[in-house]
């Protein structure tokens, strides 16, 4: 039994991080400049990859789910808080990426309320 249970838990991990890395395949990789094409696709991939993560993470939070998936319900609920974790770094950094690209493309930020500042003006009225 303990070997079955670990395989389970080698799958369900196995197919968490598969599922992550999906998004890459519905990007836009036609960005002109070096600098902005990497900030977008680093903005991009965390939007999505986060939005892949979190849904594991309310799926593993179902405890009748969970009990089906992984017998051993305190390393479901260690997954479930990684995962979370996880989630949760990777929206914070989409934001710093994509901000970061409308900085380097000299384009208005959509956040700002001011449309007419740049997202460089603002980041050194700010700063």
């Amino acid at each position: 039994m303990a070997g079955k249970t670990r395989y389970r838990k080698w799958i369900v991990t196995a197919v968490i991080v598969a599922s992550a890395g999906v998004p890459l395949f519905f990007l836009d990789y036609t960005e002109l400049d070096l600098k902005r094409w990497i900030s977008m696709v680093l903005g991009k991939t965390g939007a999505m990859a986060c939005t892949v993560l979190l849904m594991w993470q309310f799926m593993l939070g179902f405890r009748p789910l969970r009990s089906k998936l992984i017998p051993d319900l305190g390393w479901g609920f260690a997954l479930h808080k990684t995962v979370g974790t996880a989630g949760l770094g990777l929206v914070a950094l989409h934001a710093v990426f994509i901000t970061s690209s409308y900085v380097w493309a000299g384009e208005s930020n959509p956040w700002l309320l001011d449309p007419g500042l740049s997202s460089a003006g603002w980041c050194l009225r700010v700063f």
